[in-house]
């Protein structure tokens, strides 16, 4: 029996930073949104330096977020990346 739940894939089958930031970009072009700046600026800073993203702080109360708060496809665009399985959200 698997450790993981069937709609999660084991670390090590996770995508690379490189891939998210891919996906991310064609999802938001699916939904027909901009991306969300912060995210993919954080995705950026860690490809500069080789590195993998390791968790994504989206904070209301930063600047960029304060003043310009997530809409909801860019939110379904972050999940159907995050967990390519269909959004239920989307369907009700």
């Amino acid at each position: 029996m698997s450790r993981h739940s069937p709609t999660t894939r084991p670390y090590s089958q996770q995508p690379g930073t490189r891939e998210l930031r891919d996906t991310y970009v064609e999802k938001c072009k699916d939904f027909v949104c901009d991306p969300v700046k912060p995210l993919v600026g954080a995705i950026n800073a860690a490809l500069s330096v080789d590195g993998e993203l390791s968790f994504i702080k989206l904070n209301g109360n930063s600047k960029e977020l304060f003043s310009r708060r997530l809409e909801y496809m860019q939110v379904n665009a972050k999940l159907s990346t995050l967990n390519p399985r269909p959004c239920e959200a989307l369907h009700s």
